[in-house]
This record gives structure tokens, sequence and C-alpha cells, in this order.
């Protein structure tokens, strides 16, 4: 899906403390493109819907829930196909 976050040229590759600065609008797109509400994405993540939502307001994303949601859409995986 051209456009999202996870294309080189649209990925801020500043850190903070070892998170990748990804903005709550391509943490939201990531979501959306995987057809995925605020809860389901908690539950697939494995966090809290408080830390889902913090997310998506502005709280850090640890690269490695960024890579899986990139790896995700860009693989076109379903929640279930990763289990």
């Amino acid at each position: 899906m051209p456009g999202l976050w996870w294309h080189a040229d649209h990925l801020d590759r500043s850190t903070f403390n070892g998170n990748i600065a990804v903005t709550p609008t391509q943490y939201k797109a990531a979501i959306k493109a995987l057809g995925m509400t605020q809860h389901e994405t908690a539950v697939f993540l494995g966090v809290s819907i408080r830390t889902a939502n913090g997310y998506a307001n502005a709280q850090p994303v640890p690269l490695y829930i960024a890579k899986l949601l990139r790896l995700c859409v860009k693989m076109k995986l379903r929640p279930e196909d990763v289990k």
C-alpha cells in the first residue's frame, strides 16, 4: 500500500530510548490497513488497551512492534496468520 509509513522515505529514523519514532498517524494507518480496532490491536500485540491507545496518541512505539506491524501489512498477514 503505497504512501504508508513503512516505506523508507516516510520512516522517521530518529530514536527515543531504543524506540523508533512512529507517528500516531502512521500507527493508526497500519492498524487500519490490517483491519483491526484498538482493542484487537492490543490483544494482538500483547499490550494493554491503554498502551495501544497510547501508541495512537504519541506514546513511543517500540521497534519490535513497528517491525511487526510493517511486516504484517507488507505481507498482507492477518493477526490470526502469525499466532
